[in-house]
């Protein structure tokens, strides 16, 4: 996303010419893997199935245009543009990491996501004060985001917990367990 983000800004200040800079085609390409990827997830395929299915003759004709097309630009002074190509070339294999891995999404907007939450609270860290309040907050979002991931909702998923903990068996208690009232699922 990084990448695309970087040939977005350039059409985005190209005014009322932008379909004239490479930089849209480049976003047109960028697309059709989008769609594919789209398809994939629509689809339900598996993680060794959406491997399959990116290495296939079709998926890596678009790459190589994409490719192809990112080589072929003239940047022409225009600054935006020539980072925008630099960062491609620079990082060209890193972007393509996910044609090796079926669990590896094309874009970064997953992790991000994740990441945003500590991100945010990273002031709040400050107030933990010692080594063992921070080691205790880290473990409290490793459980929030756990039961997220786990499509929980993670006060009553904890609130749940704290009042079982001695009741029930550990393995029931766990964010992935198929015995946690229903009532603690996001609707």
């Amino acid at each position: 996303m990084h990448c695309r983000r970087y040939f977005h800004d350039v059409v985005k200040s190209s005014g009322e010419n932008y379909k004239k800079s490479p930089a849209y085609k480049v976003l047109e390409i960028m697309s059709k893997l989008f769609k594919k990827e789209s398809q994939f997830k629509e689809n339900n395929l598996s993680a060794s199935k959406i491997k399959e299915e990116r290495n296939k003759e079709d998926y890596l004709k678009i790459i190589k245009e994409l490719d192809d097309y990112i080589l072929a630009i003239k940047c022409d002074n225009n600054e935006l543009l020539s980072k925008a190509v630099k960062y491609y070339l620079n990082h060209k294999d890193e972007l393509y990491t996910f044609l090796d891995c079926g669990y590896v999404d094309i874009s970064n907007n997953l992790a991000e996501r994740v990441v945003k939450v500590f991100v945010i609270a990273r002031k709040s860290f400050l107030f933990c004060k010692t080594a063992d309040g921070a080691t205790t907050t880290g473990k409290l979002f490793s459980l929030v985001q756990t039961a997220r991931a786990n499509g929980l909702k993670s006060e009553q998923y904890i609130a749940y917990v704290i009042s079982n903990i001695n009741i029930k068996d550990i393995n029931d208690l766990l964010p992935w367990s198929d015995k946690l009232p229903k009532e603690l699922l996001i609707s």
